[in-house]
């Protein structure tokens, strides 16, 4: 006496997987490359108070990089842009001499946290139901 089951919705699912594992790394670079656009483009605003260095905004840019899972990012000021290596000072904790800190960064970043979690989620939803 043997058993039988059906497989046909494990093998549907096993198909599922694959192909989301599959789409993943793409998918994850554009969701990431997202996050890291938002908070360059929130830290630009923020750095536009900041009177006495006007060219800071200007200084603050994004890359994003795939890997063979998914992606990485950095985001903020390039040290070799115009204003770009004042930012540590307007930034820290420290100020400079002639003013207190003024962060513009690490507000983004927190800003942007709960959309990129939620981003992220989505996209492990809308991965995993494949194109159903």
């Amino acid at each position: 006496m043997g058993v039988e089951f059906e497989d046909r919705e494990l093998r549907i699912l096993g198909e599922d997987l694959a192909n989301a594992a599959a789409k993943s790394p793409e998918e994850t670079r554009k969701v990431v490359a997202k996050g890291l656009l938002n908070i360059k483009n929130d830290a630009r605003q923020r750095a536009q108070s900041i009177e006495h260095v006007p060219s800071l905004p200007g200084s603050i840019t994004y890359d994003s990089h795939p890997t063979p899972t998914g992606a990485w990012g950095e985001v903020g000021p390039e040290q070799q842009r115009r204003g770009g290596n004042l930012a540590g000072f307007i930034e820290n904790e420290y100020g400079t001499v002639w003013s207190a800190p003024q962060p513009f960064m690490a507000p983004a970043a927190r800003a942007e946290e709960p959309k990129f979690a939620r981003a992220m989620e989505d996209l492990a939803v809308r991965l995993a139901e494949g194109d159903r």
